[in-house]
Protein backbone atom coordinates (compact mmCIF):
# COMPACT_ATOMS: atom_id res chain seq x y z
CA UNK A 1 0.00 0.00 0.00
CA UNK A 2 2.77 2.41 0.73
CA UNK A 3 4.70 2.07 -2.30
CA UNK A 4 1.61 2.50 -3.99
CA UNK A 5 1.00 5.61 -2.56
CA UNK A 6 4.47 6.57 -2.70
CA UNK A 7 4.02 6.22 -6.31
CA UNK A 8 0.81 8.43 -6.19
CA UNK A 9 2.10 11.19 -4.47
CA UNK A 10 3.64 13.12 -7.36
CA UNK A 11 5.05 15.93 -5.64
CA UNK A 12 6.11 15.88 -2.14
CA UNK A 13 4.37 18.46 0.59
CA UNK A 14 7.24 17.04 2.92
CA UNK A 15 9.53 19.73 2.96
CA UNK A 16 9.41 21.35 6.64
CA UNK A 17 8.50 18.56 7.98
CA UNK A 18 10.81 16.04 10.60
CA UNK A 19 10.50 12.98 12.97
CA UNK A 20 9.36 14.34 16.67
CA UNK A 21 11.38 12.74 19.02
CA UNK A 22 11.38 13.29 22.51
CA UNK A 23 13.14 16.14 23.60
CA UNK A 24 16.36 15.82 26.47
CA UNK A 25 15.30 17.13 29.73
CA UNK A 26 11.73 15.05 29.37
CA UNK A 27 9.67 16.14 32.01
CA UNK A 28 6.35 13.95 31.35
CA UNK A 29 4.96 12.97 34.38
CA UNK A 30 5.91 16.15 36.05
CA UNK A 31 3.99 19.38 36.70
CA UNK A 32 1.02 17.28 37.93
CA UNK A 33 -1.73 20.32 39.15
CA UNK A 34 -4.68 19.70 41.15
CA UNK A 35 -7.26 22.48 40.11
CA UNK A 36 -10.52 23.64 41.87
CA UNK A 37 -13.10 26.22 40.56
CA UNK A 38 -15.96 28.03 42.80
CA UNK A 39 -15.22 30.52 45.36
CA UNK A 40 -13.80 28.60 47.46
CA UNK A 41 -9.91 29.09 47.79
CA UNK A 42 -7.36 26.98 45.69
CA UNK A 43 -5.69 24.14 48.15
CA UNK A 44 -2.21 23.22 47.46
CA UNK A 45 -2.43 19.59 46.87
CA UNK A 46 0.70 17.90 49.27
CA UNK A 47 -0.69 14.30 48.24
CA UNK A 48 1.39 12.28 45.40
CA UNK A 49 0.62 13.80 42.11
CA UNK A 50 0.20 10.36 40.35
CA UNK A 51 -2.52 9.63 42.47
CA UNK A 52 -5.93 10.30 41.41
CA UNK A 53 -8.03 8.16 43.74
CA UNK A 54 -9.31 11.29 45.63
CA UNK A 55 -10.00 13.61 42.83
CA UNK A 56 -13.80 14.83 42.78
CA UNK A 57 -15.24 13.64 39.89
CA UNK A 58 -17.24 16.70 39.01
CA UNK A 59 -20.26 15.06 38.14
CA UNK A 60 -20.58 13.05 42.15
CA UNK A 61 -23.00 15.68 43.24
CA UNK A 62 -22.91 13.56 46.63
CA UNK A 63 -21.70 14.94 50.09
CA UNK A 64 -18.53 13.67 49.67
CA UNK A 65 -17.55 15.74 46.98
CA UNK A 66 -18.74 18.82 48.47
CA UNK A 67 -17.27 21.28 50.93
CA UNK A 68 -20.27 23.34 52.90
CA UNK A 69 -19.81 25.63 55.72
CA UNK A 70 -23.76 26.29 55.46
CA UNK A 71 -26.39 25.04 53.30
CA UNK A 72 -26.36 27.64 50.64
CA UNK A 73 -22.63 28.03 50.89
CA UNK A 74 -20.48 27.07 47.25
CA UNK A 75 -19.86 24.13 45.95
CA UNK A 76 -16.11 23.15 45.61
CA UNK A 77 -15.52 21.25 42.41
CA UNK A 78 -11.92 20.06 41.68
CA UNK A 79 -10.77 19.38 38.38
CA UNK A 80 -8.90 16.33 37.32
CA UNK A 81 -4.85 16.01 37.51
CA UNK A 82 -4.03 17.63 34.52
CA UNK A 83 -0.55 16.03 33.43
CA UNK A 84 1.66 15.75 30.72
CA UNK A 85 2.09 11.86 30.69
CA UNK A 86 0.41 11.73 27.24
CA UNK A 87 3.25 10.82 24.11
CA UNK A 88 2.25 13.33 21.41
CA UNK A 89 1.97 11.97 17.83
CA UNK A 90 3.65 14.36 15.62
CA UNK A 91 0.69 14.01 12.92
CA UNK A 92 0.21 16.51 9.71
CA UNK A 93 -2.48 17.34 6.96
CA UNK A 94 -0.42 17.13 3.79
CA UNK A 95 -2.47 17.76 0.48
CA UNK A 96 -2.43 15.70 -2.55
CA UNK A 97 -2.84 18.42 -5.63
CA UNK A 98 -3.00 17.44 -9.20
CA UNK A 99 -4.46 20.36 -11.97
CA UNK A 100 -4.60 20.98 -15.25
CA UNK A 101 -6.30 23.41 -17.21
CA UNK A 102 -6.75 25.19 -20.61
CA UNK A 103 -8.70 28.18 -21.86
CA UNK A 104 -12.00 27.66 -23.55
CA UNK A 105 -11.73 28.65 -27.31
CA UNK A 106 -15.35 30.45 -26.53
CA UNK A 107 -13.71 32.79 -23.68
CA UNK A 108 -13.16 36.31 -23.53
CA UNK A 109 -10.00 36.73 -23.45
CA UNK A 110 -9.40 39.64 -22.01
CA UNK A 111 -7.63 41.00 -18.41
CA UNK A 112 -9.14 38.26 -15.52
CA UNK A 113 -10.15 35.39 -17.51
CA UNK A 114 -9.92 31.99 -15.35
CA UNK A 115 -8.89 29.13 -17.43
CA UNK A 116 -11.16 25.75 -17.22
CA UNK A 117 -9.66 23.22 -15.08
CA UNK A 118 -9.54 19.62 -13.39
CA UNK A 119 -8.48 19.62 -9.47
CA UNK A 120 -7.83 17.07 -7.10
CA UNK A 121 -7.07 18.71 -3.76
CA UNK A 122 -7.26 15.72 -1.25
CA UNK A 123 -5.64 16.25 2.32
CA UNK A 124 -4.16 12.86 4.14
CA UNK A 125 -2.08 12.72 7.07
CA UNK A 126 1.28 11.84 7.89
CA UNK A 127 2.09 11.00 10.89
CA UNK A 128 5.75 10.53 13.24
CA UNK A 129 6.32 9.02 16.52
CA UNK A 130 9.37 7.97 18.60
CA UNK A 131 10.38 4.56 17.27
CA UNK A 132 10.11 3.13 21.02
CA UNK A 133 6.26 3.74 21.16
CA UNK A 134 3.70 1.07 20.54
CA UNK A 135 2.02 3.08 17.45
CA UNK A 136 1.45 0.66 15.16
CA UNK A 137 -2.48 0.31 15.44
CA UNK A 138 -3.15 4.20 15.22
CA UNK A 139 -0.59 4.77 12.09
CA UNK A 140 -2.55 1.95 10.53
CA UNK A 141 -5.46 2.98 11.03
CA UNK A 142 -5.04 6.61 10.43
CA UNK A 143 -3.68 5.35 6.74
CA UNK A 144 -6.42 3.42 6.09
CA UNK A 145 -9.19 6.24 6.82
CA UNK A 146 -6.73 8.87 4.82
CA UNK A 147 -4.59 7.26 2.18
CA UNK A 148 -7.55 4.71 1.01
CA UNK A 149 -9.42 7.46 -0.59
CA UNK A 150 -6.46 8.96 -1.86
CA UNK A 151 -5.64 6.62 -4.19
CA UNK A 152 -9.08 7.26 -5.62
CA UNK A 153 -8.61 10.48 -5.98
CA UNK A 154 -5.38 10.31 -7.53
CA UNK A 155 -7.76 7.44 -9.80
CA UNK A 156 -10.40 10.13 -10.25
CA UNK A 157 -8.17 13.19 -11.53
CA UNK A 158 -6.14 10.84 -14.51
CA UNK A 159 -9.41 9.93 -15.80
CA UNK A 160 -11.20 13.83 -15.44
CA UNK A 161 -8.06 15.25 -16.97
CA UNK A 162 -7.25 12.72 -19.73
CA UNK A 163 -11.26 13.53 -20.88
CA UNK A 164 -10.61 17.12 -20.53
CA UNK A 165 -7.14 17.43 -22.71
CA UNK A 166 -9.27 15.41 -25.80
CA UNK A 167 -11.55 18.30 -25.76
CA UNK A 168 -9.37 20.60 -26.16
CA UNK A 169 -7.59 18.60 -28.11
CA UNK A 170 -10.89 18.78 -30.70
CA UNK A 171 -11.25 22.48 -29.61
CA UNK A 172 -14.45 21.26 -28.34
CA UNK A 173 -16.00 23.64 -25.50
CA UNK A 174 -14.51 22.61 -21.90
CA UNK A 175 -15.92 21.70 -18.45
CA UNK A 176 -14.92 22.35 -14.54
CA UNK A 177 -14.29 19.50 -12.42
CA UNK A 178 -13.56 19.88 -8.56
CA UNK A 179 -12.42 17.71 -6.28
CA UNK A 180 -11.75 18.79 -2.40
CA UNK A 181 -11.13 17.01 0.93
CA UNK A 182 -10.01 19.09 3.61
CA UNK A 183 -8.06 17.53 6.59
CA UNK A 184 -8.19 19.91 10.58
CA UNK A 185 -6.23 18.05 13.52
CA UNK A 186 -7.60 18.89 16.78
CA UNK A 187 -5.37 16.45 18.65
CA UNK A 188 -2.80 13.56 18.32
CA UNK A 189 -1.54 11.28 21.17
CA UNK A 190 -1.99 8.53 22.79
CA UNK A 191 -5.22 8.85 24.26
CA UNK A 192 -6.78 10.36 21.98
CA UNK A 193 -6.29 11.21 17.81
CA UNK A 194 -9.14 13.90 16.88
CA UNK A 195 -9.73 15.48 13.14
CA UNK A 196 -12.27 16.44 10.70
CA UNK A 197 -12.66 15.98 6.97
CA UNK A 198 -14.38 18.21 5.32
CA UNK A 199 -15.64 16.58 1.42
CA UNK A 200 -16.59 18.46 -1.76
CA UNK A 201 -16.95 18.38 -5.16
CA UNK A 202 -18.29 20.09 -8.49
CA UNK A 203 -19.01 18.78 -12.09
CA UNK A 204 -18.48 15.44 -11.76
CA UNK A 205 -20.87 12.23 -11.28
CA UNK A 206 -18.51 9.92 -9.29
CA UNK A 207 -19.80 8.46 -6.50
CA UNK A 208 -18.58 11.34 -3.45
CA UNK A 209 -20.09 11.28 -0.47
CA UNK A 210 -19.88 15.28 0.97
CA UNK A 211 -20.43 16.72 3.98
CA UNK A 212 -18.26 17.17 7.04
CA UNK A 213 -17.30 13.92 9.07
CA UNK A 214 -15.69 13.77 12.49
CA UNK A 215 -13.35 11.21 13.48
CA UNK A 216 -12.44 10.82 17.04
CA UNK A 217 -10.84 7.84 17.95
CA UNK A 218 -9.39 6.39 20.95
CA UNK A 219 -5.52 5.86 20.13
CA UNK A 220 -5.07 2.74 22.88
CA UNK A 221 -8.71 0.77 21.64
CA UNK A 222 -8.57 2.30 18.19
CA UNK A 223 -12.44 2.64 18.84
CA UNK A 224 -14.49 5.32 17.81
CA UNK A 225 -15.40 8.19 20.08
CA UNK A 226 -18.93 8.91 20.15
CA UNK A 227 -20.59 12.09 20.91
CA UNK A 228 -22.34 10.71 23.74
CA UNK A 229 -18.50 9.21 25.29
CA UNK A 230 -17.79 12.47 25.72
CA UNK A 231 -21.38 14.79 25.92
CA UNK A 232 -22.71 13.56 29.18
CA UNK A 233 -25.45 16.44 28.99
CA UNK A 234 -26.83 17.42 26.02
CA UNK A 235 -29.45 19.86 27.41
CA UNK A 236 -26.41 21.41 29.18
CA UNK A 237 -24.50 21.94 25.39
CA UNK A 238 -27.72 23.29 23.63
CA UNK A 239 -28.05 25.79 26.39
CA UNK A 240 -24.28 26.69 26.74
CA UNK A 241 -24.44 27.54 22.48
CA UNK A 242 -27.33 29.22 22.43
CA UNK A 243 -26.49 31.40 25.02
CA UNK A 244 -22.96 31.97 23.69
CA UNK A 245 -23.04 31.42 20.29
CA UNK A 246 -26.52 32.13 19.10
CA UNK A 247 -24.91 34.55 16.76
CA UNK A 248 -24.19 31.81 14.30
CA UNK A 249 -26.40 31.51 11.39
CA UNK A 250 -26.16 27.45 11.89
CA UNK A 251 -27.19 27.42 15.03
CA UNK A 252 -30.56 25.75 14.67
CA UNK A 253 -28.79 22.98 12.69
CA UNK A 254 -26.01 22.68 15.14
CA UNK A 255 -29.07 22.45 18.01
CA UNK A 256 -30.61 19.58 16.03
CA UNK A 257 -27.22 17.84 15.69
CA UNK A 258 -26.45 17.79 19.49
CA UNK A 259 -29.97 16.37 19.74
CA UNK A 260 -29.67 13.68 17.16
CA UNK A 261 -25.81 12.58 18.40
CA UNK A 262 -24.81 14.11 15.18
CA UNK A 263 -22.53 17.06 15.72
CA UNK A 264 -19.43 16.97 13.99
CA UNK A 265 -16.52 18.21 16.97
CA UNK A 266 -13.25 17.90 17.23
CA UNK A 267 -11.57 16.99 20.81
CA UNK A 268 -9.23 19.34 22.18
CA UNK A 269 -7.58 19.25 25.93
CA UNK A 270 -9.51 21.21 27.58
CA UNK A 271 -13.03 21.43 25.32
CA UNK A 272 -14.59 20.41 22.31
CA UNK A 273 -14.17 22.49 18.93
CA UNK A 274 -17.39 22.31 16.89
CA UNK A 275 -16.63 22.64 13.52
CA UNK A 276 -19.74 24.44 12.00
CA UNK A 277 -19.59 27.27 14.44
CA UNK A 278 -15.82 27.62 14.42
CA UNK A 279 -15.90 27.95 18.71
CA UNK A 280 -14.97 25.75 21.02
CA UNK A 281 -16.86 24.73 24.35
CA UNK A 282 -14.54 24.73 27.06
CA UNK A 283 -14.13 22.22 29.81
CA UNK A 284 -13.63 24.77 32.63
CA UNK A 285 -16.96 25.81 33.62
CA UNK A 286 -19.08 23.37 32.09
CA UNK A 287 -17.17 20.07 33.94
CA UNK A 288 -20.87 18.40 34.45
CA UNK A 289 -21.40 18.41 30.73
CA UNK A 290 -18.56 16.02 30.03
CA UNK A 291 -16.68 12.99 30.59
CA UNK A 292 -13.76 14.15 31.88
CA UNK A 293 -11.63 10.88 31.29
CA UNK A 294 -10.69 12.43 27.92
CA UNK A 295 -9.34 15.93 29.56
CA UNK A 296 -6.81 14.86 32.51
CA UNK A 297 -3.88 14.97 30.82
CA UNK A 298 -1.75 16.59 28.23
CA UNK A 299 1.44 16.55 26.13
CA UNK A 300 4.55 18.09 27.47
CA UNK A 301 4.12 20.77 24.47
CA UNK A 302 0.35 21.58 23.12
CA UNK A 303 -1.37 24.54 22.11
CA UNK A 304 -4.88 25.63 23.48
CA UNK A 305 -7.86 27.49 21.03
CA UNK A 306 -9.05 30.89 22.86
CA UNK A 307 -12.76 30.38 23.02
CA UNK A 308 -15.24 32.64 20.80
CA UNK A 309 -14.65 35.63 23.46
CA UNK A 310 -10.93 35.26 22.82
CA UNK A 311 -11.23 33.91 26.58
CA UNK A 312 -8.93 31.09 28.30
CA UNK A 313 -9.22 29.16 31.33
CA UNK A 314 -5.87 27.68 32.28
CA UNK A 315 -2.96 27.00 34.57
CA UNK A 316 -1.14 29.16 32.45
CA UNK A 317 1.99 29.46 34.68
CA UNK A 318 1.97 26.07 36.23
CA UNK A 319 1.43 26.61 39.97
CA UNK A 320 -1.32 24.90 40.38
CA UNK A 321 -3.65 27.63 39.91
CA UNK A 322 -6.39 28.33 37.61
CA UNK A 323 -5.67 31.72 35.47
CA UNK A 324 -7.79 33.58 33.80
CA UNK A 325 -6.63 35.42 30.07
CA UNK A 326 -9.07 37.37 27.60
CA UNK A 327 -7.82 39.31 24.70
CA UNK A 328 -9.61 42.20 23.33
CA UNK A 329 -9.45 45.54 21.40
CA UNK A 330 -9.02 48.37 23.70
CA UNK A 331 -9.70 50.28 20.27
CA UNK A 332 -8.73 49.83 16.68
CA UNK A 333 -5.12 50.00 17.19
CA UNK A 334 -4.69 48.82 20.65
CA UNK A 335 -4.41 45.32 21.92
CA UNK A 336 -5.93 44.88 25.46
CA UNK A 337 -4.47 41.38 27.09
CA UNK A 338 -6.18 40.81 30.60
CA UNK A 339 -4.43 37.96 32.56
CA UNK A 340 -6.01 37.28 36.49
CA UNK A 341 -7.42 40.98 35.65
CA UNK A 342 -4.36 42.62 35.09
CA UNK A 343 -4.80 44.31 31.86
CA UNK A 344 -2.03 45.41 29.32
CA UNK A 345 -2.24 47.21 27.11
CA UNK A 346 0.18 47.06 23.17
CA UNK A 347 -0.73 49.66 21.00
CA UNK A 348 0.71 51.20 17.41
CA UNK A 349 4.29 51.24 19.57
CA UNK A 350 4.73 47.48 18.84
CA UNK A 351 1.59 46.62 17.20
CA UNK A 352 2.37 48.23 13.30
CA UNK A 353 -0.78 50.59 12.52
CA UNK A 354 -2.89 48.85 9.26
CA UNK A 355 -6.13 50.98 9.37
CA UNK A 356 -7.63 49.38 12.63
CA UNK A 357 -7.91 45.56 13.32
CA UNK A 358 -10.84 43.19 14.03
CA UNK A 359 -11.10 39.45 15.34
CA UNK A 360 -11.83 36.43 12.66
CA UNK A 361 -9.69 34.65 13.22
CA UNK A 362 -8.75 32.18 16.52
CA UNK A 363 -6.08 33.28 18.87
CA UNK A 364 -4.35 30.51 20.83
CA UNK A 365 -1.92 29.89 23.77
CA UNK A 366 1.23 27.96 22.79
CA UNK A 367 3.37 25.58 24.93
CA UNK A 368 6.37 24.37 23.16
CA UNK A 369 9.96 23.68 23.74
CA UNK A 370 10.61 27.33 23.72
CA UNK A 371 8.18 28.29 26.10
CA UNK A 372 4.80 30.06 26.81
CA UNK A 373 3.48 32.12 23.93
CA UNK A 374 0.31 33.48 23.56
CA UNK A 375 -0.62 33.67 19.01
CA UNK A 376 -3.17 36.47 18.66
CA UNK A 377 -4.71 36.72 15.31
CA UNK A 378 -6.26 39.76 13.30
CA UNK A 379 -7.96 40.85 10.17
CA UNK A 380 -6.93 44.19 8.95
CA UNK A 381 -10.10 46.60 8.63
CA UNK A 382 -8.80 47.96 5.84
CA UNK A 383 -8.54 44.80 2.57
CA UNK A 384 -9.50 42.15 5.06
CA UNK A 385 -5.88 40.34 5.22
CA UNK A 386 -4.69 38.88 8.60
CA UNK A 387 -2.11 39.89 10.55
CA UNK A 388 -0.60 38.51 14.25
CA UNK A 389 0.78 39.74 17.08
CA UNK A 390 3.06 37.04 19.33
CA UNK A 391 3.42 37.89 23.11
CA UNK A 392 5.38 34.91 25.52
CA UNK A 393 3.97 34.70 28.71
CA UNK A 394 6.68 35.40 31.38
CA UNK A 395 5.94 35.25 34.90
CA UNK A 396 2.30 35.48 34.05
CA UNK A 397 2.67 38.50 32.23
CA UNK A 398 2.31 39.15 28.73
CA UNK A 399 5.54 40.63 26.58
CA UNK A 400 5.59 41.63 23.39
CA UNK A 401 8.00 39.81 20.50
CA UNK A 402 6.74 40.10 16.74
CA UNK A 403 4.18 40.61 14.41
CA UNK A 404 3.60 39.65 11.20
CA UNK A 405 1.21 39.10 8.14
CA UNK A 406 -0.22 35.80 7.24
CA UNK A 407 -2.58 33.60 9.56
CA UNK A 408 -2.99 30.09 10.99
CA UNK A 409 -3.76 27.08 9.05
CA UNK A 410 -3.09 24.43 11.70
CA UNK A 411 -1.33 25.05 15.06
CA UNK A 412 -2.29 21.78 16.95
CA UNK A 413 1.39 20.96 17.13
CA UNK A 414 3.44 24.04 18.78
CA UNK A 415 6.19 23.37 16.91
CA UNK A 416 5.11 22.28 13.51
CA UNK A 417 2.85 25.63 12.92
CA UNK A 418 1.00 25.69 9.71
CA UNK A 419 0.84 29.23 8.24
CA UNK A 420 -0.76 31.28 5.24
CA UNK A 421 0.28 34.40 3.55
CA UNK A 422 -0.99 35.81 0.49
CA UNK A 423 1.92 35.99 -2.64
CA UNK A 424 1.67 39.29 -4.04
CA UNK A 425 3.29 38.54 -7.22
CA UNK A 426 0.43 35.93 -8.44
CA UNK A 427 -2.96 37.99 -7.52
CA UNK A 428 -5.72 35.86 -5.71
CA UNK A 429 -3.24 33.18 -3.83
CA UNK A 430 -1.14 32.08 -1.25
CA UNK A 431 1.50 30.23 -0.03
CA UNK A 432 1.81 28.22 3.05
CA UNK A 433 4.87 27.26 5.58
CA UNK A 434 5.22 25.07 8.37
CA UNK A 435 7.11 27.26 10.72
CA UNK A 436 8.48 27.03 14.63
CA UNK A 437 8.21 29.67 17.28
CA UNK A 438 11.91 30.63 18.04
CA UNK A 439 12.95 31.62 21.82
CA UNK A 440 12.79 35.03 20.60
CA UNK A 441 9.29 34.94 19.53
CA UNK A 442 9.46 35.28 16.05
CA UNK A 443 8.45 32.92 13.56
CA UNK A 444 11.21 30.38 11.94
CA UNK A 445 10.13 28.93 8.39
CA UNK A 446 12.09 25.58 8.03
CA UNK A 447 12.21 26.25 4.63
CA UNK A 448 12.69 29.26 2.10
CA UNK A 449 10.11 28.65 -0.28
CA UNK A 450 6.23 27.79 1.26
CA UNK A 451 4.61 25.43 -1.13
CA UNK A 452 1.39 27.04 -2.98
CA UNK A 453 -1.80 25.88 -4.36
CA UNK A 454 -2.62 28.45 -7.22
CA UNK A 455 -5.06 28.03 -10.49
CA UNK A 456 -3.77 26.80 -14.02
CA UNK A 457 -2.03 29.84 -15.75
CA UNK A 458 -1.24 29.88 -19.65
CA UNK A 459 2.28 30.46 -20.88
CA UNK A 460 2.42 34.05 -23.02
CA UNK A 461 6.09 33.91 -23.90
CA UNK A 462 9.25 31.46 -23.22
CA UNK A 463 9.79 32.08 -19.62
CA UNK A 464 13.80 31.05 -18.47
CA UNK A 465 14.74 29.47 -15.10
CA UNK A 466 16.25 25.71 -14.34
CA UNK A 467 14.98 22.75 -13.22
CA UNK A 468 14.04 22.12 -9.62
CA UNK A 469 13.88 18.72 -7.46
CA UNK A 470 11.13 19.89 -4.84
CA UNK A 471 12.24 16.23 -2.94
CA UNK A 472 16.10 17.07 -2.62
CA UNK A 473 15.47 20.96 -3.18
CA UNK A 474 18.35 20.65 -5.62
CA UNK A 475 18.40 23.14 -8.88
CA UNK A 476 19.45 21.75 -12.14
CA UNK A 477 20.03 22.62 -15.25
CA UNK A 478 18.88 25.91 -17.30
CA UNK A 479 15.57 24.89 -19.30
CA UNK A 480 12.61 27.00 -21.19
CA UNK A 481 8.91 26.74 -20.59
CA UNK A 482 7.75 27.37 -24.03
CA UNK A 483 4.75 29.95 -24.76
CA UNK A 484 1.59 28.11 -24.86
CA UNK A 485 2.44 25.96 -21.99
CA UNK A 486 0.05 25.26 -18.99
CA UNK A 487 1.98 26.04 -15.69
CA UNK A 488 0.65 25.92 -11.95
CA UNK A 489 2.38 27.94 -8.76
CA UNK A 490 4.14 24.68 -7.01
CA UNK A 491 6.00 26.70 -4.35
CA UNK A 492 7.17 30.50 -3.71
CA UNK A 493 8.30 33.19 -1.81
CA UNK A 494 8.43 36.63 -2.16
CA UNK A 495 11.31 37.18 0.22
CA UNK A 496 13.46 34.87 -1.56
CA UNK A 497 11.71 36.40 -4.74
CA UNK A 498 11.66 32.70 -6.61
CA UNK A 499 8.51 31.12 -7.53
CA UNK A 500 8.04 27.14 -9.00
CA UNK A 501 6.29 26.31 -12.03
CA UNK A 502 5.13 23.03 -12.60
CA UNK A 503 4.22 22.82 -16.30
CA UNK A 504 1.35 20.56 -16.40
CA UNK A 505 0.24 17.41 -18.77
CA UNK A 506 -2.28 15.17 -18.79
CA UNK A 507 0.54 12.61 -18.38
CA UNK A 508 1.38 13.11 -15.05
CA UNK A 509 4.73 11.85 -15.67
CA UNK A 510 5.70 14.53 -17.95
CA UNK A 511 4.84 16.76 -15.46
CA UNK A 512 8.01 18.49 -14.45
CA UNK A 513 9.05 21.84 -11.78
CA UNK A 514 11.26 25.03 -13.00
CA UNK A 515 12.33 27.81 -10.75
CA UNK A 516 12.22 31.25 -12.11
CA UNK A 517 12.47 34.92 -10.59
CA UNK A 518 10.43 37.68 -9.60
CA UNK A 519 10.90 40.36 -7.95
CA UNK A 520 8.78 40.03 -5.20
CA UNK A 521 6.19 42.05 -6.49
CA UNK A 522 4.61 42.03 -9.96
CA UNK A 523 7.52 40.59 -12.09
CA UNK A 524 8.11 37.40 -13.64
CA UNK A 525 11.56 36.84 -15.39
CA UNK A 526 11.46 40.45 -15.94
CA UNK A 527 8.48 41.09 -17.60
CA UNK A 528 4.61 41.97 -15.89
CA UNK A 529 3.17 38.98 -14.03
CA UNK A 530 -0.10 39.47 -16.53
CA UNK A 531 2.00 39.75 -19.59
CA UNK A 532 3.55 36.32 -18.80
CA UNK A 533 0.92 34.22 -17.29
CA UNK A 534 -2.97 34.61 -18.32
CA UNK A 535 -5.07 33.45 -15.78
CA UNK A 536 -3.79 35.31 -12.93
CA UNK A 537 -7.08 36.34 -11.17
CA UNK A 538 -6.45 39.65 -8.63
CA UNK A 539 -9.31 40.15 -5.96
CA UNK A 540 -11.29 42.73 -5.25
Amino acid sequence: MKKRIATILAFSMMLSLAACSKKEGDTSGENKLNRTTGTAETSESTEDPTDTTDVTDPTDTSEESSTEESSDAPVKVTYPITNHDLTFYQAMSDKYYNIYGALDPNADTEYDVKLSRVVAAYDVISVFVDEDVNHTGILDKIDKETFDGLEFAHEWFIEEATAFAEKEKNGEELFERTLHRDIKIYRSDSKVFSYVSDTHHYGTTADIKDGLEAHNIDSETLEEISFSDVILDKDALIDYVQKNLSNSYVIDSTVDAIKNNTLVFGILYDGIYIHELNSKVPVYGNESMFNMKYFDATTEYYTLVLDHGNNLDWDIDGDGKMDSLSVGLANEDTLDIAVNGQEYKFGPEVIEDRGGYYFYDNSYLVYNDKGCFLFVSMNMNEDDYSVYAIFEMKDGKPEFRSFGDGWVEDIHDPNYIAMGGWERVLGFTSTHMRCSISSDGTLAPFSALGWNYSYAYLVNHDLKGHKYDDTTMDIGEEVTIKKGSKVTVAYGSDEAKQIVLRVLDPDLAKIYDVIVETDGNSKICGMDCNDALTGILWAG
